[in-house]
């Protein structure tokens, strides 16, 4: 027990301490917030519209440790620029909060997006896509709840000894604003796979916060976000998406690579309802280990993860890592409101 104690108080503050000052929230399902991710994704994603609830806990065999959910909606538009609707809008909006720690610490923010995806070829497969997220963020803590050292008087904890903390205000806001640019294009005989790269790039408004109103604040750092990913089509009902995600904030890198096989079934003519089947593995490095399964029928998709913790922290968590489950409805609009009946863009 002593040594689960001291890897939590150990992995709190090296963990906890950077996503604390520093570090903006996480998913292992990258693909269900493009709007947090990439803006310049939102268009690679099947349907012109899509509407995802997410839930994810982390590290909840060790105490107060983080729990997130978020909403999220896209809608995708054709536009005309010089002769047919070959081009895309994309918009969207992601809400969330975090929270985390015996203090409650919580982060709620909310983001608005856009992009543009212009047609590279004549059969318009192949597109770059430009987007901009803008966000608002506010942080805040139940003070009440904080235990200092100047409470430890003579060996023992004394509730009712002033803090003596200059915390005046446990609530902070801010501006973010983020950038993203993506290629995608088909490819094989029959414009059967597709592939894609992306980068963006986040805080690009550096926004700056501290509690402890006796020091300077702390600038949050600017996220570095590059993606790529292929799909293959196996068969009429089988393909295979392979990923890869790599982000960098301040000193914090990730790298995560995986993949997912799908078995499709189109409804015939006599039957009901459109089905998908989806199971992967993702590899986060020095982390997690993440299976994944996803199920899809007509226009409803569940997709659950699990993170299996391979870190430093494995030792209080038994390898027990973060749940995450979402739900997504999408579909497509009617006739010269959609966009499948005008371009072939390429979906993962």
């Amino acid at each position: 027990m002593m040594k689960k104690r001291l890897f939590f108080l150990l992995g709190s503050a090296l963990f906890g301490g950077l996503s604390v000052s520093a570090q903006d929230v996480r998913f292992s399902q990258y693909e269900k917030a493009p709007v947090l991710r990439n803006p310049s994704l939102m268009g690679l994603s099947e349907g012109d519209y899509e509407i995802t609830a997410l839930y994810r806990e982390q590290w909840k065999s060790i105490g107060n440790a983080f729990s997130t959910g978020l909403l999220s909606a896209t809608l995708r538009r054709p536009v005309r620029i010089s002769g047919d609707f070959d081009d895309y809008l994309n918009f969207g909006i992601t809400a969330y909060t975090d929270k985390a720690g015996s203090l409650g610490l919580r982060t709620t923010a909310g983001y608005a997006a856009v992009s543009f995806n212009k047609s590279l070829a004549g059969n318009r497969s192949s597109y770059l896509a430009l987007g901009f997220a803008a966000g608002y963020l506010q942080r805040h803590f139940d003070a009440s709840q904080m235990t200092v050292d100047n409470q430890w008087i003579n060996g023992a904890f004394v509730a009712t000894a002033a803090p003596r903390e200059n915390v005046a205000n446990p609530k902070m806001q801010a501006w973010d604003l983020g950038a993203g640019l993506t290629f995608s294009t088909k490819a094989g005989a029959e414009n059967q796979h597709a592939v894609y790269v992306a980068f963006s790039m986040y805080n690009l408004t550096r926004p700056r916060w501290n509690f402890n109103q006796s020091e300077p604040p702390v600038s949050r750092p600017i996220r570095l976000n590059a993606a790529g990913g292929a799909a293959f089509e196996i068969s009429g009902n089988y393909r295979i998406v392979a990923e890869a995600n790599y982000m960098q904030q301040g000193g914090a890198r990730e790298v995560a690579v995986g993949a997912t096989g799908i078995w499709q079934r189109q409804a015939g003519r006599y039957e009901r309802g459109n089905f998908y089947i989806g199971t992967g593995f993702w590899y986060r490095h020095e982390d997690a280990l993440i299976p994944l399964v996803r199920l899809r029928y007509n226009n409803l998709t569940l997709t659950t993860t699990y993170d299996i913790n391979i870190s430093p922290l494995k030792a209080a968590t038994a390898l027990r890592g973060g749940l995450e489950m979402s739900l997504t409805y999408s579909g497509f609009l009617d006739g010269a409101k959609g966009v499948a009946d005008h371009v072939l863009c390429p979906v993962f």
